[in-house]
């Protein structure tokens, strides 16, 4: 009997409007019902996604219901044009709940937050205030996940957790302070300051468009982090990556003032991806233990020269010690490279290269470009080239 199914998921998606709201309200009265005449009756997941009209006692009341002991998981998202709904103080205490996702809402008063049991936290398009988002925080002891997106009110996030494992910031803010010494993993879109220096445990961090703290730099930063396996960085000025332990780094550069050579010393890199938009820089690679390489150019051709040519062999030639390699290009002209340039050119570019991907636009000279590819890289396994679909 339904009376007894532990998740109740209502979307507007499915049923709009006044029977959605009519619907709601039959079912959760008809549980509540259930739940007085049962003590096995309980809901452990309730998701509530419809578009929110100004009628918050409605929605309080159902959410009441739902906010028993036993619930484990609540997702609210108000549709709305900007958050107006209010989230009452009763989802703030409810001991029981692991997972909480917020969309659309507007956060007031967390000064008496109990969460004791809350490991998932999510805010997208929440309206809220420094202050109410610390103390938000504050109030849940246990959490590990915490994602915040594009909220409203807010230009200062200050964290501080000593159990949080996961951050995952995607909002343009003054300045980020986060002090939580077991987070292993760091996400930050939009413009903002950091200060994450207290974080030593951090394994995996990812920056686009932020920005470093003030009189320092990228290696100072990421010395800083012992356990760092994992970077991306996206935006920004980019010059200096050196780390002992990183395995896994990714580069992504679109501003076309940003003219920098690239120098990376990371013995242990076994996995690098590149993805360039304007210009090729000179880039200085060590990491003899280099597995895979995935580079993405979207470079225009349009007066292409020999020095063009030689600009492009030297950035290939980079990852020498490279043993796969994936490029997705704008054309295949980008590696075809003269029969002049090959001839002068008096070592192997991509010696330890055994498999090579290759994908562009548009092939119409397949025999040549395999014959360049097959020349950049002589003792190659296995060649694929491929046409892109955009």
């Amino acid at each position: 009997m339904w009376y007894s199914v532990p998740a109740l998921e209502f979307r507007w998606y499915e049923m709009k409007g006044v029977l959605l709201n009519n619907f709601v309200e039959q079912c959760l009265e008809q549980r509540r019902m259930a739940m007085q005449r049962d003590t096995n009756s309980v809901i452990t997941r309730f998701e509530l996604c419809m578009d929110y009209h100004r009628d918050s006692s409605q929605i309080n009341r159902w959410l009441s219901i739902a906010a028993q002991p036993h619930l484990q998981e609540l997702e609210v998202n108000m549709m709305s044009e900007s958050p107006c709904y209010c989230l009452p103080q009763v989802v703030l205490n409810l001991t029981s709940l692991t997972v909480l996702n917020l969309d659309g809402v507007k956060l007031q008063d967390c000064s008496h937050v109990n969460l004791p049991s809350l490991k998932s936290l999510s805010l997208r398009d929440v309206l809220v205030k420094d202050e109410v988002l610390h103390n938000l925080v504050l109030g849940c002891p246990a959490i590990q996940n915490l994602v915040i997106m594009v909220v409203n009110a807010l230009s200062y996030i200050e964290i501080s957790s000593s159990s949080l494992k996961h951050l995952d910031i995607d909002a343009d803010l003054d300045e980020i302070q986060v002090d939580a010494i077991n987070l292993e993993s760091f996400v930050c879109f939009g413009t903002c300051n950091y200060y994450i220096a207290s974080c030593k445990k951090l394994s995996s961090l990812s920056l686009t468009a932020a920005y470093f703290p003030l009189h320092e730099d990228l290696e100072n930063i990421i010395s800083g982090f012992p356990l760092l396996e994992s970077l991306t960085l996206a935006g920004g000025s980019i010059v200096d990556v050196r780390h002992p332990n990183l395995k896994v780094l990714v580069l992504e550069r679109s501003d076309k003032e940003d003219n920098n050579n690239i120098s990376i010393d990371a013995p242990n890199l076994v996995s690098f991806t590149y993805s360039e938009e304007d210009t090729l820089p000179q880039i200085l690679v060590n990491s003899p233990n280099l597995l895979e390489t995935n580079i993405s150019l979207k470079l225009y051709l349009e007066g292409r020269t020999m020095e063009w040519y030689v600009n492009m062999l030297n950035f290939l030639s980079s990852f020498d010690c490279s043993k796969s390699m994936s490029l997705n290009l704008h054309s295949e002209e980008s590696v075809i490279f003269p029969e002049t340039l090959r001839k002068i050119t008096h070592y192997c570019p991509l010696p330890n290269l055994r498999h090579l991907k290759v994908k562009t636009r548009c092939v119409q000279r397949e025999s040549d470009l395999e014959n360049s590819l097959r020349w950049l890289a002589p003792f190659l396994e296995t060649l694929s080239i491929e046409q892109s679909v955009e």
